[in-house]
């Protein structure tokens, strides 16, 4: 009993930040301005002039004003703009990185022009689920995105109360913002599949073929919505494999349950999360493939933070240079 509560007590000690570079934050602060500008809608279009069910900002501001295209894009301009000005602002940084922090004077412009973008997205978010349909594919986005933004401004608070460093000196304050983010995307997928055992319990995944059922009509619909041909045979091999391997869908959406239920994980490690990364990306590769439901956006910040490629290959390289180190000092003279 001991031993498993102090291998337990071992496993625990995993969950804490580890170290990641300047050079690292710099792609995922990338990373994060390119999903923002991937958000923008490149289409004109207009807000909702009613909002029967407001949610969120909604329940306290009328977001109705949004009903007119040029303040709608006045305010994706907004995004753009201050988007800009934070990649600008991290390249700055990263430029800057072997200075002190009282040699980097534009350090607010990062919790500044995030902040902005992120309240201009939830903005015009609002207005559209305000009407009643709430769209929650943007969900954990606008959720990473404004928890970066804040950890971004309580860093900078910290700063100009004298506090330079987090407390551990072997990280850094980007490796708190990063790990912030991981936390976050990882609660979006526990709170997905936790909710599904709590509506549903195991009958979820014994039930799972009756998917079949539910993306038969969801084609349907879209088909009557638009009147497009193409929708109405786009679900179909889906729905025909389903409906001839009963057993291998309650596996593989049993499977997903179990990947999202897991999801925390993530936190115990850099190792962790790159295979718990790579796991949640052939989920939604699998799933965008056979029910034709993509979430790109919530992809690319897996990609960025638990993935993290520079942080891959900064670690391949520095295993390669000490096992090179190790094969030199191993040599006879």
């Amino acid at each position: 009993m001991k031993s498993l509560v102090s291998s337990l007590r071992g496993f625990l000690a995993r969950f804490h930040p580890w170290p990641v570079s300047v050079t690292e934050f710099l792609f995922m602060r990338l990373i994060v301005v390119y999903v923002l500008w991937e958000w923008c809608p490149s289409t004109t279009f207009a807000g909702y002039a009613e909002q029967p069910l407001p949610t969120g900002l909604a329940r306290f501001f009328d977001l109705t004003w949004m009903a007119e295209v040029s303040k709608v894009q006045a305010v994706l301009w907004c995004v753009r703009v201050s988007i800009v000005v934070y990649a600008l602002a991290g390249v700055w940084q990263w430029c800057l990185r072997r200075r002190s922090a009282e040699d980097r004077p534009l350090d607010w412009l990062s919790p500044l022009s995030l902040l902005v973008a992120v309240f201009c997205q939830i903005l015009v978010q609002t207005n559209r689920n305000s009407i009643g349909a709430t769209h929650h594919g943007y969900l954990a986005m606008s959720q990473t995105v404004l928890v970066v933004a804040l950890c971004h401004l309580g860093v900078l608070i910290k700063g100009l109360r004298g506090q330079r460093r987090p407390k551990d000196e072997r990280l850094s304050w980007e490796a708190w913002i990063s790990y912030m983010a991981i936390v976050v995307l990882a609660a979006a997928y526990v709170i997905a599949g936790v909710t599904k055992l709590h509506k549903e319990g195991l009958t979820w995944i014994r039930d799972a073929p009756q998917v079949a059922t539910h993306m038969a009509r969801t084609q349907e619909e879209t088909y009557y919505d638009h009147l497009d041909p193409a929708a109405k045979g786009q679900l179909e091999p889906f729905i025909q494999w389903v409906a001839r391997h009963p057993h291998l869908t309650r596996v593989g959406l049993g499977g997903a349950l179990v990947l999202e239920a897991l999801a925390f994980l993530a936190l115990a490690g850099r190792r962790w999360a790159l295979v718990l990364g790579i796991c949640i990306e052939a989920m939604h590769f699998a799933i965008g493939v056979s029910m034709k439901l993509f979430f790109p956006l919530n992809q690319w910040l897996v990609f960025a933070f638990w993935i993290n490629a520079p942080g891959l290959i900064r670690d391949w390289w520095t295993a390669r240079a000490q096992s090179r180190t190790g094969r030199a000092g191993g040599s006879p003279a």
